[in-house]
């Protein structure tokens, strides 16, 4: 086993630290994500490369302890329980944590779960364990993904030593199953216009705004006004949305429909009796607290389902873009740009969903009951006296008999 520190140069100058290490018959590298320019012999490259000497160390006793089986008195005891809890705080939802740690102690059977405990073992048995729940394997997934996650940033805060997901068997692990996004259609929005009472006014112009340019519910709830304004397009002014999405981080411009520029107007005008705020949907936003915010939103949601019929959920009004936008004729990549897609291929299935409109759009075209060609019984007879006329007309001179 060894672990050897080296330095990669990088084309502006000064150099990254890495591990070169080989353990257990592998080898692989580590990048330490400590850089150091100027000259070798300051003062700022000798103490990187002191903290760099330092992580590898670390390293080389850290896995000299897993290959002894020996306990790694530089880990610090923590609750996993406690630890998922002050992470998901400063989330913007803690609803997953929570879900988390309620399967986690059904399947230990206890009130804290120490990060050793979390082993290879372990983690199949949990996994084995989800799947004797019946819990769909989408949900799954995501529980395992969402723990890896979680046992990552232990790593990094040095309370585990690494991650042993990796090692957990291939016939232990999820494969996400792609479902068909469900959508609206126009006649069930115009549906949904008419019911909804008791529903706040700014959940449901929300909701539609949303299905006519796309935005998901993060980057809808905190709208500000500010960003809204006409960009020019070969020569003529559109209004346009820009956000800044919330889970990808990229910016993304959305030229307004006239249907997204009316309920702006709608909204704009409701405000005049209000209080002057910079949000479009301020009681969308008037809590501090992202979770309250949104069940008070969801809350309203169910509501206006029971009344309406339909079953309707905040992403469903992006579904409902996507798939108006590409049945009205628009490309896949135009559509995956005002979606705001960094891959091409997260947008792929709602060209699926257009193309099952298509094939219900023929199977509904009507067919003929009558044959399509004629048969040769009844085909129309000539009269017999027209043909006894023919025989006696004389063929004319200078033509051949």
């Amino acid at each position: 086993m060894g672990v050897i520190l080296r330095e990669k140069n990088l084309s502006k100058g000064g150099v990254s630290f890495y591990l070169d290490i080989n353990h257990n018959g592998k080898r692989w590298y580590e990048f330490l994500k400590i850089l150091a320019y100027g000259n070798r012999r300051s003062e700022e490259f000798t103490e990187k490369k002191k903290l760099a000497e330092t992580a590898r160390s670390t390293r080389e006793y850290r896995l000299t302890v897993e290959q002894l089986g020996m306990k790694d008195k530089t880990i610090k005891e923590k609750d996993f329980f406690e630890f998922l809890l002050e992470k998901a705080a400063l989330m913007k939802s803690p609803r997953q944590a929570k879900y988390c740690i309620t399967l986690l102690k059904d399947y230990t059977g206890q009130e804290s779960l120490a990060m050793t405990e979390l082993t290879v073992s372990f983690l199949q048995g949990f996994q084995t364990f989800l799947v004797k729940r019946k819990l769909h394997v989408n949900n799954c997934s995501g529980i395992v993904q969402y723990m890896s996650t979680a046992i990552n940033k232990a790593v990094s805060d040095g309370y585990m030593s690494e991650n042993p997901f990796p090692k957990v068997w291939k016939n232990h692990k999820f494969r996400i199953i792609k479902s068909t996004p469900k959508f609206l259609s126009i006649e069930q929005i115009e549906h949904l216009t008419k019911t909804g009472q008791g529903v706040h006014d700014e959940i449901k112009l929300a909701f539609f705004l949303c299905c006519f340019c796309g935005i998901r519910w993060v980057d809808c709830y905190a709208l500000k006004w500010n960003q809204i304004a006409n960009q020019e397009i070969d020569g003529k002014s559109y209004p346009t949305l820009f956000v800044e999405q919330e889970k990808t981080k990229l910016g993304v411009y959305i030229p307004l429909s006239e249907q997204a520029i009316s309920i702006f107007k709608q909204r704009k005008e409701m405000a005049k009796d209000e209080t002057p705020s910079s949000f479009v949907f301020p009681y969308l936003c008037s809590s501090p607290d992202y979770a309250t915010n949104y069940a008070r939103m969801a809350f309203g949601m169910k509501k206006w389902q029971k009344q309406s019929g339909i079953h309707v959920h905040f992403h469903k009004a992006r579904h409902t873009f996507a798939t108006l936008t590409l049945s009205q004729g628009a490309d896949l990549y135009t559509v995956s740009k005002l979606l705001g897609h960094s891959d091409i291929k997260n947008t792929m299935i709602y060209a699926r969903v257009v193309d099952r409109l298509k094939v219900q759009a023929i199977s509904n075209l009507p067919t003929i009951k009558s044959d399509l060609l004629m048969k040769s019984d009844d085909a129309p007879k000539e009269n017999p006296k027209s043909q006894k006329t023919k025989s006696k007309q004389k063929p004319r001179k200078g033509k051949a008999a």
